[in-house]
């Protein structure tokens, strides 16, 4: 239903062991095609790209973050799945994100 709190798994690749295997979001948007339904999905980080099928969904519905219940979509914008996993398992541990493009001598931004 739209609103519901789901998880999409984060693939093995974009994190570690350690880091949250379900992506938090909330569908937006259901369409039908080819017989299918197909959802749109929001995280704290944007509007993925993809579109889901339920079957992929984990149900999130008493877990989910309020940060995310209270996101304004109007203000998100487009994100692939992988950039989201990335910047949610990086923030999920110390809820901060680095992107730096340098040699990160020290593990840590400037």
């Amino acid at each position: 239903n739209i609103n519901d709190c789901v998880g999409i798994a984060i693939h093995t690749v974009d994190r570690t062991n350690t880091d949250p295997k379900y992506l938090p979001c909330l569908i937006i948007e259901k369409n039908e095609k080819n017989n299918i339904s197909l959802y749109k999905l929001i995280c704290q980080y944007g509007i993925l790209q993809n579109t889901f099928e339920a079957g992929q969904f984990m149900n999130l519905k008493d877990a989910c973050p309020n940060e995310l219940k209270q996101i304004d979509v109007s203000t998100l914008k487009p994100i692939t799945i992988i950039e989201a996993s990335k910047l949610y398992s990086r923030g999920s541990t110390t809820d901060r994100t680095c992107n730096c493009q340098g040699k990160c001598a020290t593990k840590s931004c400037p």
